[in-house]
């Protein structure tokens, strides 16, 4: 059985004929145009199907082609007037939907729905079906059809209209991955009958239309498939030989991670991560970054062909860092510019290398990426990066694809599916054995760790540090917060810790003068001038606020920070701040406990219960980790209960250490994972083998994050104390 795979690229076009084991025996391109307009920069989709009808005739032997599959990129629809385009196939790179933004936004369906994050120009569909329907009423009005881009070239050939999942669900904003449905845009905006049925991707819409057929010389017999989005047609290759979790990493200039049966709840709209639609309609979490345009950036002149095991050894040694990102708009650190750290290498190479581990290592651990790990295209071709991604993931098997799987040998398995045949992967494990590197030092993993953990790109289990950035006093002009977080930022700290006093009785304000910033409102300030910092309340007294109130708050954070906040609670102490505000301190456990149980359910479902009224709860992006502050047996008890971690108020003796002990059996029988031990205390930051020592005790007792509380002046005084803090981190071995 011949198939002819039609696969559309943003920048080429390929007809690609395979035979029945799956090998190309004839391959046709042609460069992809865009017509300047009018109306707008669209796709020139005419002159790209003469020129398939002609590669279709110079096919010697197109009279064996039994099936055609359309194959193309996302971001793109056509708009249908019965059987004619109402307007031209608009050009995803065109700023046009940018003009809409706020209408978008009001009509689009949030991320925890999506899984869409915002991406510029035109890059999510329906923000330029949107704007097309207001620019351009009187032709959408005519719209019969909105078909994506691999169903537009299906109808061309079949004459059959119909929708398909993986091209409705690739950060488009029109589908629910999670509920398998078109999303409130398509309902909110009018457009659901203008979508066609939907189809799986392997499923046959008829034969070819008879005038194609006799156009190119093709059988009439010739079926024509439903087609698939580009990416999810070479993620078909590992889905139909590996069994959910699985991890891919396509490589090339853009590199795409998608962990296979991964949770949806990890991704984050702020860190270019997303939901991708598998051909089986099944969500997969994907994160991605242009890893091959940094790799180039940090390689700069020099060429990789001479780098070794031996220099990335080297490069460890020096210490030398590459901090990200190199290409700033985009991936998981948007709008931090790149630079490097240290002594230059003298195989930059094997510097860009490492960086392009650390980077894969982040991204697969935020989308908590698990089983086996196969890498393909040029990264796999890399022993430096694979070799280190492996040192980094021991408890993931890394494979290396000898050839990424590719959009025509992907189609080639829809045409089998759902029952494809089994045949191997083409892989091998990441590291070589001991002879093949004869030629080189064996990588040092417990220094690789070292090194990691001083890339602000990577935090591995281990302590945390954290400053207490003070939103009281005199240091809490505008100016000074700012620029105190960045400079703890930059240092590498792991997150800002703010506290909370509404109401202070002037014989309680020393230190502050009664001026304190409100706690969220500082948070909600610095999520917008940070991007990787980790925000927290230290500890927010719950019942100062109303539950609805706190929960709307804790929810808008989270979404505006990418997912950084820590959310520290407890139940307050000060008797004068609970009569100014009212609030029976008798009833502060009770509030708290029930407060608490509020945030889980806003948490969990969109629709939540107050008052005997039903409402909305949007945006609801993933729950902050809760830590609940204060002494056993009560906080013990409610950070069980509610939480993922303890901030004692006991820096020292039984207290401390019972504590820890009680807690982690708490959390063991309720079945929860290992908990947080966040722990407020000053350190020895002008001795460093007193530091180091401390941070060691501590680490030891269990402690799992510390924080650092002191009065500094100025943003150098934090900038230094940072930087000593996680020298002295880094300096640590790393536990087994």
């Amino acid at each position: 059985m011949t198939i002819a795979v039609l696969d559309i690229g943003k920048t080429n076009a390929k007809l690609v004929v395979l035979d029945d084991d799956g090998r190309e025996v004839h391959v046709a391109q042609r460069a992809n145009r865009v017509a300047p307009g009018p109306p707008y920069p669209h796709l020139d989709v005419d002159a790209l199907w003469d020129w398939l009808l002609a590669a279709l005739r110079d096919v010697s032997d197109r009279g064996a082609i039994s099936t055609l599959v359309p194959v193309t990129h996302g971001a793109t629809a056509a708009l249908l007037a019965g059987d004619r385009l109402a307007l031209p196939v608009l050009d995803y790179e065109h700023a046009g939907p940018e003009e809409l933004a706020a209408d978008y936004d009001a009509l689009a369906d949030g991320f925890a729905h999506s899984f869409s994050p915002p991406l510029p120009l035109g890059l999510n569909l329906g923000r330029q079906i949107l704007w097309q329907s207001r620019r351009f009423a009187d032709a959408f009005a005519r719209v019969t059809d909105i078909l994506t881009y691999p169903q537009y070239w299906a109808w061309r050939l079949s004459g059959v209209k119909a929708s398909e999942v993986t091209s409705l669900g690739c950060h488009t904003d029109l589908w629910r991955p999670r509920e398998s449905r078109l999303g409130g845009l398509v309902e909110r905006a009018g457009w659901s009958t203008r979508f066609p049925p939907l189809r799986p991707a392997w499923q046959a819409l008829g034969p070819l239309r008879p005038e194609v057929a006799a156009a190119t010389g093709l059988a009439a017999s010739c079926r024509v498939l439903t087609g698939i989005h580009d990416s999810n047609a070479s993620y078909l290759a590992y889905l139909a030989r590996s069994a959910p979790p699985f991890a891919v990493v396509s490589s090339g200039t853009w590199v795409i991670c998608m962990a296979g049966g991964g949770r949806l709840d990890r991704l984050a709209a702020g860190r270019d991560m997303l939901a991708n639609v598998d051909a089986a309609g099944a969500p997969v979490p994907t994160a991605r970054f242009m890893g091959g345009r940094e790799y180039q950036a940090i390689l700069g002149d020099a060429t990789d062909a001479a780098a070794t095991l031996a220099d990335l050894d080297a490069v460890l040694a020096q210490g030398t860092l590459a901090l990200p990102s190199f290409a700033p708009d985009c991936g998981p650190f948007p709008g931090r510019p790149g630079r490097i750290v240290g002594p230059a290498p003298a195989e930059p190479a094997a510097l860009a290398a490492l960086y392009s581990a650390l980077m894969l290592d982040f991204v697969l651990e935020q989308l908590g990426a698990t089983g086996p790990l196969f890498v393909d295209g040029p990264f796999a071709r890399n022993p430096l990066i694979t070799e280190a991604l492996a040192t980094l993931r021991p408890d993931q098997p890394v494979h290396v694809v000898a050839a990424a799987s590719g959009a025509a040998s992907g189609a080639w398995l829809l045409t089998r599916w759902p029952a494809p045949p089994e045949r191997p992967l083409d892989a091998v494990p990441a590291r070589p054995a001991p002879a093949v590197r004869a030629d080189a030092l064996p990588l040092d993993a417990p220094q690789l760790a070292r090194h990691a953990r001083g890339c602000c790109c990577k935090r591995r289990e281990g302590m945390k540090l954290g400053l207490y950035l003070r939103n009281m006093g005199p240091q809490s002009t505008r100016g000074l917060i700012a620029n105190a977080a960045r400079a703890a930022e930059e240092a590498g700290i792991d997150d800002l810790w703010v506290a909370d006093h509404l109401a202070l009785a002037p014989e309680e304000s020393q230190g502050s003068d009664g001026r304190y910033l409100e706690p969220l409102a500082t948070l909600a300030f610095l999520a917008g001038i940070t991007e990787r910092v980790g925000l927290a309340v230290g500890v927010l007294i719950v019942p100062y606020r109303p539950a609805l109130l706190t929960a709307k708050w804790v929810a808008s954070i989270q979404e505006l920070s990418g997912n950084r906040l820590v959310l520290g609670v407890g139940v307050g102490w000060m008797e004068q701040e609970f009569r100014a505000l009212g609030v029976d301190p008798r009833r502060r456990g009770a509030i708290t406990d029930a407060t608490l149980a509020f945030l889980h359910a806003c948490f969990a479902a969109d629709e939540v219960g107050a008052n005997g009224q039903t409402f909305l709860f949007r945006p609801r992006p993933p729950r902050p980790p809760i830590i609940v502050g204060g002494a056993p047996p009560h906080a013990i008890r409610r950070a069980v209960r509610f939480g993922e971690g303890w901030m004692p108020t006991a820096a020292h003796g039984e207290v401390l250490t019972d504590g820890i002990a009680s807690l982690r059996e708490g959390m063991a029988a309720a079945g929860k994972r290992a908990p947080e031990v966040v722990l407020l205390q000053p350190l020895p930051v002008d001795d460093d083998a007193a530091l180091a020592a401390r941070l060691g005790e501590l680490e030891a007792l269990g402690v799992t994050r510390v924080v650092h509380p002191w009065r500094y002046q100025d943003a150098e005084e934090v900038a230094r104390v940072a930087a000593r803090l996680v020298a002295a981190r880094n300096a640590q071995a790393p536990q087994a």
